[in-house]
């Protein structure tokens, strides 16, 4: 989810197995008939304690790369906790290769340092997860090789290695190809990935994805893409933050296309009739299959400097979450946020973590 600029996606679920049957696709959860050994793996058994802010949500996620203390991370955390984030996600993992703030983290910072930030988010409610992927990752020739498994197995591992409470997948087509969706081969990749890093992390720790919401509609295909996994009652994905923005000038930035119908604009006309954001709305995942409380919504933090369209203000983002909450036609929603990013020193990091996690 590097300075994104265009869409992206994860998945888990039956309907994609069927998929998968029809094309002739190995679609076993591992991706081949191996297991992944799990002997040297210790269990996450580290307790998170309740947050000290008492938001009506279940998340409140935000990520950090390259806007951060360069020798230790640490303060980063801290500050992100401080503003009501309890899921703060470390970027990037890169096939193995550690970049950003996840460079600092593993390359620089001490074991002490690493065990500190952590004991801090702890005692005050949050995790600290490892995300693997971004712009920079070039996901085309592992999936058309069939890597789920390999390239799911790895990034566990060095969360484990490196202290992390779970991992999130931030996997990118190359703009505008929506092949693999239709052929199968993204999901295939996604359940295999998922599958091992569970292998790994065990039932404690996290698993995310952070899919752009076209990645959850009509774009992807006529199964939806993420949606026909994410609504199988086994998927091993805890919550996908999904990036409603870098999509159009007039996409997902009123409460009606995002919360209700994709493809409305600003003024409830339908004029996005262009296949990109058809069934992506909150509602419409819902009415889908995709379980209420596995959504969370994901935003740029401030109107410039962030993304290319799709701010809505917190404040705004946290009245509408309160309106869907008490309407039953949202099934008791409250996934809660995600924004893009972090940046050291701003006073974005508060205004939005502390607003949108005020009670209703």
């Amino acid at each position: 989810m590097v300075r994104k600029t265009y869409i992206i996606l994860t998945i888990c679920g039956v309907a994609a197995i069927i998929t998968a049957v029809i094309l002739g696709l190995n679609f076993s959860k591992n991706g081949t008939d191996e297991t992944v050994s799990t002997e040297t793996i210790p269990p996450k058994t580290v307790p998170i304690e309740p947050s000290n802010c008492e938001m009506p949500w279940e998340w409140n996620v935000i990520y950090v790369d390259y806007s951060i203390d360069w020798n230790d991370i640490g303060t980063d955390i801290k500050a992100a906790t401080d503003a009501c984030f309890n899921v703060i996600i470390i970027s990037f993992w890169i096939s193995g290769r550690l970049a950003d703030a996840a460079q600092v983290w593993g390359q620089t910072m001490s074991e002490e340092q690493r065990q500190s930030a952590l004991d801090y988010a702890h005692q005050h409610g949050a995790r600290v997860i490892l995300a693997g992927g971004g712009a920079t990752e070039n996901i085309e020739n592992k999936v058309a090789s069939h890597e789920g498994r390999e390239y799911g197995k790895l990034l566990a591992q060095d969360a484990v290695k490196y202290g992390f409470d779970g991992v999130d997948f931030d996997l990118e087509l190359k703009p505008g190809n929506n092949q693999p969706f239709y052929d199968g081969t993204m999901q295939e990749f996604l359940l295999a990935a998922s599958h091992a890093a569970r292998e790994v992390l065990g039932p404690n720790r996290v698993i995310t994805h952070a899919p752009q919401a076209p990645y959850l509609g009509t774009w992807a295909g006529p199964g939806f893409g993420y949606t026909e996994l994410m609504k199988d009652p086994s998927c091993e994905i805890d919550f996908v933050s999904i990036q409603f923005y870098n999509q159009c000038k007039t996409c997902y930035d009123t409460f009606d296309n995002l919360m209700i119908d994709g493809d409305l604009d600003g003024e409830g006309d339908k004029d996005h009739l262009n296949s990109l954001t058809g069934e992506s709305a909150v509602k419409q995942m819902i009415e889908n299959g995709i379980p209420p409380n596995k959504i969370v919504i994901g935003k740029p933090i401030a109107a410039t400097g962030y993304a290319n369209n799709g701010y809505v203000t917190p404040e705004n983002l946290h009245d509408w979450g309160c309106q869907i909450s008490e309407d039953p036609s949202f099934k008791g929603w409250k996934g809660g946020f995600m924004t893009w990013m972090y940046r050291k020193g701003s006073a974005d990091v508060a205004n939005f973590g502390k607003k949108v996690a005020q009670k209703c």
